[in-house]
């Protein structure tokens, strides 16, 4: 269960700091993040509030080109959690 949740916030994690992502590309990132939350045994509830707390300040994260935005990301995702 934890490395599925790991992986989880990985692929989340790399698809957010790798591109800058439109509204719907967002929407499509945590939808699929969600999905791999509740195939690691997280409650459908629990997924979409996490995925719901994160998303405002996921939309205003700018991350730069050249630079490491995982602090920033982990970050969002402490406070979130």
């Amino acid at each position: 269960m934890l490395e599925g949740l790991k992986k989880a916030f990985q692929i989340l994690t790399e698809k957010i700091s790798t591109t800058h992502l439109s509204e719907s590309e967002l929407k499509q990132v945590l939808d699929d993040f969600k999905l791999q939350l509740i195939t690691s045994d997280v409650s459908v509830k629990t997924a979409e509030h996490i995925a719901e707390l994160i998303r405002p300040k996921l939309a205003g994260l700018r991350v730069p080109r050249m630079g490491n935005g995982d602090e920033a990301i982990k970050s969002i995702y402490r406070g979130a959690l």
